[in-house]
C-alpha cells in the first residue's frame, strides 16, 4: 500500500484488512522493526533503490559530459564484488 505512513492508521488497516499488510517505501515511514509491531508484514522499495541509482548516474554523467568531470564516488561496486554477488545466487 503506497504513501501510509501514520502509525495509527497503519494499526487501524492492519488489523481491519484480516490480511497480512504490505507497505511500499514512502518519506516519513516508521522504521521496519516499529512496521512490525504495528502489525505490517512486508515493506518493499518498489523501484526507489533503482530511481535512486538512476538518479545519481544522470547526475554523474551530466558532470561527466558537460564538465569533464572524473570525480566518481569512491564507494562504487567493483567488478569483482559484483561477480561475488552474482555467484553467491
Amino acid at each position: 500500500m503506497p504513501r501510509l505512513v501514520e502509525p495509527q492508521a497503519i494499526t487501524e488497516i492492519a488489523a481491519a484488512v484480516g490480511l497480512p499488510l504490505n507497505l511500499l517505501a514512502s518519506p516519513g515511514l516508521p522504521p521496519a522493526p516499529e512496521l512490525a509491531r504495528l502489525g505490517v508484514r512486508r515493506l518493499s522499495a518498489g523501484s526507489a533503490i533503482a530511481q535512486a541509482v538512476h538518479g545519481r548516474t544522470k547526475a554523474l554523467a551530466t558532470a561527466f559530459l558537460r564538465d569533464g568531470r572524473s570525480e566518481f564516488p569512491a564507494d562504487g561496486v567493483t567488478h569483482r564484488d559484483m561477480n561475488a554477488l552474482i555467484a553467491a545466487r
